[in-house]
């Protein structure tokens, strides 16, 4: 049986986690917009400018997951 002070200790744990957590997922969140619009700058710049493809749509849809503002 765990001592209130235990759970308290535990919650603040918990709570420090989870801004850690929330901390990275907002700087993977601001790589991945600043990844993406490197390479439709690096196409734009070497005219090799394609339609997205699926597969790379469906990557660009995942990382956004890990936006804070998602």
């Amino acid at each position: 049986m765990l001592f209130r002070s235990d759970q308290a200790h535990n919650l603040v744990l918990i709570n420090a986690n989870l801004a850690q957590i929330r901390e990275h997922q907002g700087k993977l969140g601001e790589a991945a917009r600043l990844l993406d619009q490197a390479i439709e700058i690096a196409e734009r710049v070497s005219g090799e400018a394609h339609p997205r493809s699926e597969e790379r749509r469906v990557g660009k849809e995942c990382r956004s997951r890990w936006s804070p503002d998602h």
